[in-house]
């Protein structure tokens, strides 16, 4: 299945040096998805980075996904 919603950002806390986990609020895709799958997310609303970012969910828990990610580049 294909979703494209807006979802709030619940927490993003650092779990290791330059490793964060990020929770967001998402109950269409919590309730379909898998750990292990993969979705886009878009950073922002401008054209800068203009491509999304591919990213595999970590759990999903309820309403709420997360997805672990390290910072790298700009």
């Amino acid at each position: 299945m294909r979703f494209l919603d807006d979802c709030a950002v619940v927490e993003n806390t650092e779990v290791a040096p330059g490793q964060l986990r990020m929770t967001l609020d998402a109950p269409r895709i919590a309730k379909a998805s898998l750990p292990g799958q993969f979705c886009m997310l878009q950073v922002a609303d401008s054209l800068w980075p203009f491509l999304r970012r591919p990213m595999c969910f970590e759990q999903i828990l309820g309403d709420k996904v997360t997805i672990l990610y390290k910072v790298e580049g700009e």
